[in-house]
């Protein structure tokens, strides 16, 4: 193996390695209730992320992701329950992803995925969660905020 190739798997090793602790601290965190492990799973995530990543195919994959295959795949786990259609589209928009995809990302990683192909899926599911975070979490007050009013509740600050 030359040099290069050391160099290449080295740098590999790392990325993985912070995949794998940001996974770990994000299910920390979710089971927890524990701000201080998700905030650094997500800075962990977050300093693995790339401009060069943000190409049009995952825009793409990413609009497609929020507004047609989670819609349909909730609707669908949804089905026979006394939901209202506003209900279900938030359920829809607000649902776990980002974690999820996280953690898939690890697994598949720690059971073997080839490097180039885990590049790959990585160079797509990482920036994808980045843009979940950011879009959900502008749109979760004025979201949410506009539901209790429709329900006529008195929206509650923290």
């Amino acid at each position: 193996m030359g040099g290069n190739d050391s160099k290449w798997w080295e740098r590999i090793s790392k990325w993985w390695t912070l995949i794998f602790l940001g996974a770990i601290s994000l299910f920390v965190g979710l089971i927890t209730d524990n701000l201080k492990a998700l905030t650094a799973g997500v800075i962990l995530l977050g300093a693995l992320l790339q401009w060069t990543m943000l190409s049009g195919i995952v825009l793409l994959f990413a609009l497609a992701t929020f507004l047609i295959v989670r819609p349909i795949v909730v609707a669908l786990s949804l089905w026979g329950l006394r939901l209202s259609t506003t209900q279900a589209a938030l359920i829809s928009w607000f649902g776990v992803r980002g974690a999820g995809s996280v953690f898939y990302l690890a697994y598949a990683i720690g059971h073997g995925l080839e490097a180039s192909h885990a590049a790959v899926v990585a160079s797509v599911v990482l920036p994808t969660v980045a843009l979940s975070v950011v879009v959900h979490g502008v749109s979760v007050t004025p979201f949410m905020l506009a539901y209790s009013r429709r329900r006529g509740n008195r929206p509650q600050h923290a």
